[in-house]
């Protein structure tokens, strides 16, 4: 983008004395123009008049994205407050999982880590979690007021108490042989995702002593399908004795079935009221049907007031300021859509149906369903019934907590704003065409994309299936090919690089003499032959060749008039520009910014218009008889390869402020496009423009020199095209005589060539009728000959 001209000595000439200055000198340039032959290409002024308010759109819009992207950046930083959310979870982490217990058979220690029963559930609950949770004393071993019974790691303290559930299988639920029902009459298929999927058992149930029926309940305050099952709730503060009591009494009732419970877990709420911060910690336990146990602890932590610190005010405004970037992009896109519907008259299938506008789109709806999110967990319902007690924290019926519909919503919502955040990278591709220089690694993607597109089908097909190979191969052997999802990662992980020949055969094993299964042999080698040295390798010249295809197109069009002074514009100069425009801009609204200096930063945009305004004087029919007659110097064809036709200048300037492709030079935006020319470049006396810009000028208030100026630096400006032609006639048949002349010469000396070969062929016949009758051996001829004749 380049500041095109200084506009304006004054809005209009006012008074006599200023008219008859203007016009004293308006013929001295005249005629200075007349003598020095200069003339205007308007072709090539539109065209870089066009392209250069395009390029200034773009790269406006672009200085806004990346506002936008900072802003939100910033204010999920903030919202998201990780290093205490980070140090509360360690702690809670460090409290349990360190907890440990001796094993009644082995004598072995073991954490919550190391339990893989039924057995080890109840051993580590009864044992280690209740010393964990239930505080009798200080660290000083003296015993703990009431208000600390339940403050662990100094600072939090556990409410609500534990509540525990379990979700069983329906017995007979396996597809088994009856035959073997003899042997084992109980089968229990496989669940998924927390026992939640699968042939869950869903009757009562009473335990082993028939004095307690165990009902199913489903949570009627959550909305999740997983939070129901078979619950127990054991007491909080004081209740150690009573919660010791009633696991007893669980195990001795059998309430865990060894066979038929699938998912258990144990839940607690902690709450630091330092930070007002809440952490649900989850301990679960699945056994599958396989045998396999999986023990897990997971901690999910919330605030409960998002706005009650300095810092939390602070977070405000900036989502206050960004909300405003937002919705401001939002009415962007919808005025951009309206302009392209009315001034470009384009259908909605065109406005829309562009990979931009669609991911442009997408985007903005994925920040309004964040927001959304957002605005639920701000205004979470289960906070807005607390009940704060000197030794709890419940609702305001007193019922316990329930934070695990919220605390998923809030760990949701930081999951999108990541992958939000990750996405967003994809657009600086669309704005790398902001500058000549940058634009090469964008069109080198453009270039690429169908060529790519096609080959990484068949890798995904090919990996695919080396997946399924390995699966079938190791899948009982390792845990990198349990599954077609593992495999598929493996897989893909050797195809980059990142893993190698032990990370598959390591896991499978070595006999005595450290060699691995045949099979291991029969895998890594011929995948790594065909996906990684040759699937690897196309890829990568597949991207090389696009990239120096465009090079070489870049290099094909460097000569180009158009494309010379674009490739001037870097990226730099287009920064400053941009800061200087919105400075005038801002300066202006407090009339701090003179008349000019407003002017110039609308250059751009006025030099659009005044292109306009020449290109629709030539289209008048007065024009055409003096452009036939020659008396503007000479027009030699109109407007090749450069604006819209049939467009105003205005609509243009709307569209190409909605679109800002639309007013691209065809040759810069694309590898494979070419401009076609019916007619050569319109180029016309600057004498003539002169007069007639003194009539659409002085309303806008248009400086000549000013003009001249920026269209010398545009490269717009030159001699008379019919003095070039001559120059250029001339220069042709200079050269078409050298050639002559040359040819020529050529001639000569093969003529002179084919006589000495004539002479010499004499000599030798010459030779041959002395030597060949006397001497019959040819050695001797020979000898003769190269002697010159001078043997006999």
């Amino acid at each position: 983008m380049s500041f095109c001209f200084g506009l304006v000595r004054r809005w209009c000439c006012a008074g006599s004395k200023d008219l008859e200055e203007t016009e004293n000198q308006d013929a001295e340039e005249n005629e200075d123009d007349e003598q020095g032959g200069k003339h205007l290409n308007v072709t090539k002024l539109f065209i870089l008049s066009q392209h250069q308010y395009a390029t200034s759109v773009l790269f406006r819009d672009f200085v806004r994205y990346v506002v936008f992207i900072v802003f939100f950046a910033v204010v999920v930083i903030m919202q998201r407050n990780a290093s205490y959310s980070s140090e509360m979870r360690s702690a809670v982490y460090n409290k349990f999982m360190y907890a440990i217990w001796r094993a009644s058979d082995t004598e072995e220690l073991l954490g919550w880590a190391d339990a893989g029963n039924w057995g080890d559930f109840w051993d580590w609950h009864t044992g280690p979690f209740t010393d964990s949770y239930y505080i009798d004393n200080y660290d000083s071993l003296q015993p703990a007021g009431r208000l600390d019974r339940q403050l662990v790691q100094t600072h939090i303290v556990f409410v609500g108490g534990v509540r525990m559930v379990q979700r069983r299988v329906n017995n007979g639920s396996c597809t088994l042989i009856n035959a073997y029902s003899l042997f084992d009459p109980s089968c229990y298929a496989q669940t998924t995702w927390n026992g939640i999927f699968g042939s869950i058992f869903h009757d009562d149930f009473v335990g082993t002593s028939n004095t307690t029926v165990y009902k199913f309940e489903k949570l009627s305050t959550s909305l999740l399908a997983w939070e129901e099952g078979y619950y127990q709730y054991f007491p909080g503060t004081g209740g150690r004795d009573d919660a010791a009591a009633k696991m007893q009494f669980l195990i001795s009732d059998r309430w865990l079935d060894e066979r038929a419970t699938s998912y258990a877990r144990t839940d607690i709420i902690a709450f630091n009221p330092n930070l007002g911060m809440f952490a649900q910690v989850l301990f679960s336990l699945e056994i599958t049907a396989a045998g396999q146990a999986k023990p897990n602890i997971e901690i999910r932590t919330l605030r409960l007031s998002e706005y009650g610190t300095d810092s939390d005010n602070a977070r405000l405004v900036v989502e206050v300021v960004f909300l405003a970037i937002f919705f401001s992009m939002i009415f962007s896109r919808i005025h951009g859509a309206h302009v392209l519907r009315t001034a470009g008259k384009k259908s909605m299938r065109d406005i829309f149906f562009n990979g931009w506008e669609i991911y442009d789109w997408c985007q903005m709806s994925l920040v309004l369903g964040l927001l959304c999110v957002r605005f639920y967990v701000v205004f979470n319902p289960e906070f807005r019934s607390l009940k704060f007690t000197p030794w709890d924290v419940t609702r305001s019926d007193g019922s316990r907590l329930d934070l695990t519909l919220s605390t998923v919503i809030n760990d949701g919502y930081f999951t999108m704003c990541g992958i939000f955040m990750g996405i967003s990278g994809i657009k600086f591709y669309r704005y790398l065409r902001v500058n000549a220089q940058l634009s090469v690694l964008t069109q080198t993607v453009v270039e690429l994309q169908r060529a790519l597109l096609n080959f990484v089908v068949l890798i995904v097909l090919a990996n695919l299936l080396w997946a399924a190979a390995g699966l079938v191969l190791f899948g009982d052997q390792s845990e990198s090919f349990v599954d077609l999802g593992a495999a598929w990662e493996f897989c893909s992980l050797s195809f980059l690089g990142l893993l190698g020949r032990s990370d598959l055969f390591d896991p499978l094993g070595t006999d005595e003499l450290y060699n691995a299964p045949i099979g291991a042999y029969l895998f890594y080698y011929p995948f790594n032959f065909v996906m990684v040295f040759v699937a690897l390798n196309i890829t990568v010249s597949l991207i090389m060749e696009a990239y120096e295809r465009v090079l070489s197109h870049v290099d094909t069009i460097v000569n180009n008039s158009v494309i010379s002074v674009l490739s001037k514009d870097l990226l730099s100069k287009q920064i400053q520009n941009t800061v200087w425009h919105f400075w005038v801009r801002c300066s202006a609204l407090f009339r701090t910014a003179s008349k000019k200096e407003l002017k110039m930063a609308l250059s751009v945009e006025l030099s659009v218009e005044i292109a306009g305004a020449l290109r629709r004087m030539f289209q008048r029919e007065q024009h055409r008889v003096k452009l036939d007659e020659g008396e503007t110097g000479g027009c030699f064809g109109m407007f090749g390869g450069g604006g819209v036709e049939g467009v105003s200048d205005q609509n243009l300037l709307k569209e190409i402020s909605a679109r800002p492709e639309l007013g691209f030079y065809k040759l810069y935006l694309s590898v494979g496009a070419t401009v076609v020319k019916e007619q050569p470049d319109c180029i016309v006396r600057l004498s003539w423009v002169r007069r007639e810009l003194a009539n659409v000028g002085k309303a806008k208030g248009i400086d000549y020199k000013d003009l001249l100026k920026w269209w010398e630096r545009m490269d717009c400006v030159c001699d008379d095209p019919a003095t070039l032609t001559t120059a250029k006639e001339q220069e042709t048949h200079e050269k078409n005589e050298a050639a002559v002349a040359s040819l020529e010469g050529m001639c000569r000396r093969a003529a002179q060539v084919r006589d000495d070969m004539k002479v010499l062929s004499r000599k030798v016949s010459a030779l041959m009728d002395v030597y060949l009758p006397a001497h019959p051996d040819p050695q001797v001829v020979r000898q003769g000959i190269a002697s010159g004749g001078g043997g006999g």
